[in-house]
């Protein structure tokens, strides 16, 4: 079993647990049911694991279904590349004003400046 997996996120945040699978309830698509509990892995390895990097500032995950079609070149950057983050993809609203994530996230962006919204 996985330590950090759904059991982990279920006994840790059962209010997180019940929302997502609501979430996965409500969908068809294959990917979508995964999608929330994908979002919540990254927080519970952190739960378990996270205390021995103390001094751990920011922790990634990659998503591997949203870069397949250009895995082998990001593993190649990666492994050529220094740097302790590599981003795929980068968009502004000044990009892309149509972006789906900026409607959703309103209520988070009131603050910022429409010119600084930026996701990776």
């Amino acid at each position: 079993a996985c330590v950090w997996g759904n059991g982990t996120v279920r006994r840790a945040w059962p209010s997180v647990f019940a929302r997502t699978s609501e979430m996965a309830a409500s969908t068809t698509d294959p990917n979508h049911r995964r999608y929330w509990w994908f979002h919540c892995t990254l927080l519970a390895w952190n739960h378990t694991y996270g205390h021995a990097y103390p001094k751990a500032l920011f922790w990634w995950r990659v998503e591997p279904d949203v870069l397949v079609a250009e895995w082998a070149s990001f593993i190649r950057l990666a492994d050529t590349s220094h740097s302790d983050v590599l981003l795929p993809n980068f968009v502004t609203a000044k990009q892309h004003p149509t972006y789906p994530h900026w409607q959703r996230n309103k209520h988070l962006l009131a603050g910022v400046p429409r010119r600084e919204w930026a996701c990776l």
